[in-house]
Order: structure tokens, then C-alpha cells, then sequence
């Protein structure tokens, strides 16, 4: 097939333009990969760095933390003296009051704000199966979740939900 100027201009630019999209997106999946990356090992390192400060704490000194600080969920229960020392640890002399996640606040009718950064705490969780049969407990094992201070939310209004849905 013989192919005017023009028209293989056209073809060669439409490929060196594909070339480029394929090398951009490789590119960004890249650098993606990297920063969730450099962000679990951040995290890690964090979470190291809150269990030392941690181990170095007798149970008399968490318990005096928790009579002094009173931290509270959204549904009104008090956390752990574990979870209280974390978050005191991390809020650096910040005062907080009721924290809870991301979804938690939004079943309270608040959100987190743009920009904030989220405090580490331990979540007891375990692997439950549907086993009828089974006769011992499963055992309970922790994950790491992000909490927000109400200081960190702002009531859930028209105007920010509308703002939400966009961005979504």
C-alpha cells in the first residue's frame, strides 16, 4: 500500500504519540508503586518507633495516662490504655478528645478534613470461619488503623457532601 506524505506523517505522529502515553503510564505506575511503598515502610517504621516508646512505659504509667487523658470513640467507649499512650505519643502535647476513623466519622455526620493526618492505633481483629465445628477461639491478632480527633473533622454539610461527590 503506498501511502501519501501526509498520511504517513499522520500515522507515524499517531504512533509516537501512543509511544509516549504507553511510556507515560509505565512512568506513573512506577512512581506509584514507589510512594505506597515508601509509605508502608514509613508506616513501619512509625509503628516501630511508637512500640518502643511503648515497651518503656510500665502498666502503672499508661494507667495514670488514661485517668489523665479519657480518650473516647465516637460511640461514647473509652480506648485502651495501649491505644491512649500511642495517640500520646503521636499528638505531640495536642490534646485529644474522641477520635475515630475515616467511615466511623461519616456514620456521625462529620468528615475529615482535606489534608490531615490520620494517628496510628492497635484494632483487635481475628480470622473468623464459619466452622460450626470448631472448639477453640480463633485467635485475635492487631491492625494498624489511621484515627482523626474531632478537631480534625468538620460537620457534615450540603455544601461539602456536594463537594465530596465531585471529587469523587
Amino acid at each position: 500500500i503506498l501511502l501519501s506524505s501526509s498520511a504517513a506523517q499522520k500515522i507515524f505522529r499517531f504512533i509516537l504519540i501512543l509511544v509516549i502515553s504507553i511510556h507515560n503510564q509505565t512512568t506513573i505506575k512506577n512512581q506509584i508503586t514507589k510512594r505506597s511503598n515508601r509509605m508502608k515502610e514509613e508506616k513501619k517504621t512509625r509503628i516501630k518507633e511508637l512500640m518502643n516508646k511503648l515497651s518503656q512505659f510500665s502498666e502503672e504509667q499508661r494507667q495514670a495516662l488514661v485517668d489523665r487523658l479519657g480518650i473516647l470513640n465516637p460511640e461514647g467507649h473509652m480506648l485502651t490504655g495501649r491505644n491512649q499512650a500511642l495517640l500520646y505519643f503521636q499528638a505531640g502535647g495536642n490534646p485529644l478528645s474522641v477520635v475515630g476513623g475515616f467511615q466511623q466519622w461519616q456514620k456521625y455526620g462529620r468528615v475529615v478534613r482535606k489534608g490531615e493526618r490520620g494517628y496510628l492505633i492497635a484494632v483487635p481483629a481475628n480470622n473468623k470461619k464459619n466452622d460450626e465445628n470448631s472448639d477453640s477461639e480463633d485467635p485475635t491478632f492487631f491492625l494498624w488503623k489511621a484515627v482523626f480527633d474531632i478537631s480534625q473533622t468538620e460537620e457534615l454539610t450540603v455544601e461539602n457532601k456536594q463537594q465530596k461527590e465531585i471529587a469523587a
